[in-house]
């Protein structure tokens, strides 16, 4: 997870409170980046670079200002064992600010276009993937300019190595927060969002839909 220091605002506790909440078990750690000195890029590097270190065969990305569903963990878990095996580096994230994705996704998950990929909020990455994408990730930081969040940079790395991103349908976070790491506000929130009581349950997306067309 990476944080920061936002003019008068501040997400984290929150965050982690609804990471609780949502039974997040207590022995599975949650590496806090700061982002101190950092940019955000930077950040973000960074918070892969240490989830690499541990070992782990996934990495968990987060952002410190979200909401999630129920098991949120679980329902994670679920969903990517869901996925078919993929042949190109994939990012599969757990957020997304298109209601298309709705209407659009298949099976539970969304083709999501990379050259719209906007928000950062919740992904995981396969830890193989993820050496590749630190690579490109140095190698572009240097020259980067603004605007260019991290978002932007993971869609320039999947671009330049032919991958994917494949989105949750619907989405398991939702954004909260209002005041950006860039020091401006700026809102956006997932419209599929089905609240913190909702968790995935393998093959049932379409209870989800029909409850949605009665609503």
């Amino acid at each position: 997870m990476g944080t920061c220091a936002r003019p008068g605002a501040s997400y984290i506790e929150p965050t982690l409170a609804n990471l609780r909440r949502s039974g997040w078990p207590g022995a599975q750690r949650i590496l806090v980046i700061d982002s101190m000195e950092r940019t955000r890029n930077q950040t973000g590097i960074a918070c892969l670079e240490a989830g690499l270190a541990t070992g782990a065969e996934w990495i968990l990305f987060l952002e410190d200002d979200i909401q999630v569903c129920d098991d949120f963990l679980g329902s994670v878990d679920r969903w990517i064992a869901e996925r078919p095996e993929p042949a190109a580096p994939t990012l599969y994230t757990f957020y997304c600010p298109f209601g298309r994705a709705f209407h659009e996704g298949r099976d539970g998950a969304w083709n999501y276009p990379l050259q719209l990929f906007n928000g950062c909020q919740a992904f995981a990455l396969r830890s193989a993937d993820v050496s590749g994408a630190l690579t490109c990730l140095r190698r572009l930081l240097p020259t980067w300019g603004s605007p260019g969040g991290f978002d932007r940079l993971l869609s320039a790395w999947l671009l330049a190595c032919g991958g994917q991103i494949l989105a949750s349908v619907p989405s398991f976070v939702q954004h909260v927060g209002y005041q950006t790491a860039m020091g401006y506000p700026h809102w956006h929130q997932s419209p599929t969002f089905p609240g913190t009581d909702w968790q995935y349950p393998s093959g049932r997306l379409e209870d989800l839909t029909t409850s949605r067309r009665q609503a």
